[in-house]
């Protein structure tokens, strides 16, 4: 075929064999960052661990990819978290794809990776699809897949040019953040209403959400598979897409290894060390060991509260795959209490308080000198 602004490619290998009354599927996935770096405090080891079951997660969906019966999985731009990427990833991922003929890799770049950086220009295997910079499409039987990977560099608007089958299902990839104008990395949505699409597959956004597009269609973010940081907690997963002649179901699933968890606890009613343990305990409960668990103390306590973090997060170590102390605290002080104190720490809490430093500032300085004053480890 000729290519143009709407190249259309026949894919006979997922709509055949199928019988009468049965579906065919397809997995919606995006935003995987192979290799990236890890935005955790995790221990070199852990770190390493970590890295690999982010990728593992790949062959995961694979695995129920084949389990489903899977034609092909989408997946909706970065993949990988930079052009640069380990030739041990590289090849692990193609790897996988090879060894899964049956099931196309519908490859869209996302704003982090480009296919044509990441992979070898020769060699690659037939059934992993790219797209381009103009409009390209993988027809199997009357289900249409189409994507673009927009130029930067040109003034002209792709989105303009969208041409689709009104009589085919038609699923239309794309990576960036919706917008009501196009620009770097921004989607149009009024440009793709009234199109003809059914479903709009998107990568970028990392958490699961799915809206209206116009009377006939629907857009949705699958979010990544994985998270990597404390920006990317709750469920994670990919989306199961059922196309039953023009009927097209949209499904999410949670795959995640392990998620992450923010936990904001007030210890405002907290003084002693194992008061502030047991109330972390009480609004940790319940959370899946292998997870990555950030708390995040809140309220206003009082000065001597014993606020050690290192040995609160040593209590927490060996319950979950990861814990964190995040102190977001502060001094409950009323200055008055203090005016006619002529102790050391009548005298130091006022010099403190009177002083231009910033308010947080303030409070770590006095907890700190409190801990001094009585003979404790510091803890900052």
């Amino acid at each position: 075929m000729t290519e143009g602004p709407m190249n259309i490619i026949a894919r006979a290998s997922g709509a055949a064999g199928k019988s009468d009354g049965e579906p065919l599927k397809f997995i919606h996935c995006s935003d995987l960052h192979l290799d990236s770096s890890l935005e955790t405090k995790l221990s070199g080891e852990d770190a390493r661990r970590r890295r690999y079951e982010i990728v593992r997660a790949f062959e995961r969906i694979v695995r129920r990819a084949e389990e489903q019966h899977v034609t092909g999985i989408i997946i909706a731009g970065d993949m990988f978290d930079a052009d640069i990427v380990t030739a041990r990833t590289r090849e692990t991922v193609l790897d996988i794809i090879r060894r899964t003929p049956a099931i196309d890799y519908l490859y869209l770049s996302g704003n982090h990776d480009s296919a044509e950086r990441v992979f070898p220009l020769q060699g690659l295997p037939e059934n992993l699809l790219t797209f381009r910079s103009h409009w390209q499409t993988y027809r199997y039987g009357n289900i249409d897949i189409t994507g673009v990977e927009p130029d930067p560099q040109s003034s002209s608007n792709c989105f303009d040019t969208l041409s689709l089958d009104p009589n085919h299902v038609n699923i239309v990839m794309l990576h960036g953040q919706l917008s009501s104008q196009a620009g770097p990395d921004l989607i149009p949505l009024p440009a793709l209403q009234h199109k003809g699409i059914d479903y709009l597959a998107l990568g970028h956004l990392h958490s699961y959400r799915h809206g209206v597009l116009d009377e006939r269609g629907i857009y949705c973010y699958c979010g990544c598979p994985e998270g990597r940081g404390f920006d990317e907690c709750g469920e994670k997963g990919f989306v199961l897409l059922s196309v039953l002649g023009n009927h097209l179901e949209h499904t999410f699933v949670p795959h995640a290894q392990r998620m992450l968890f923010r936990i904001p606890t007030d210890i405002a009613d907290c003084r002693t060390f194992p008061e502030i343990l047991h109330k972390l305990r009480d609004t940790a409960a319940g959370i899946p060991p292998e997870s990555l668990v950030r708390f995040i103390l809140t309220g206003a306590c009082a000065p001597d509260a014993q606020l050690d973090l290192p040995a609160l997060e040593q209590e927490f170590a060996s319950l979950f795959f990861y814990a964190e102390i995040r102190d977001e605290t502060s001094v409950s002080i009323d200055p008055a209490t203090f005016l006619g104190d002529i102790s050391l720490k009548g005298e130091f809490i006022r010099k403190v308080l009177a002083s231009k430093l910033p308010e947080r500032d303030k409070n770590a300085v006095i907890r700190a000198g409190l801990q001094a004053l009585g003979g404790e480890e510091i803890t900052l």
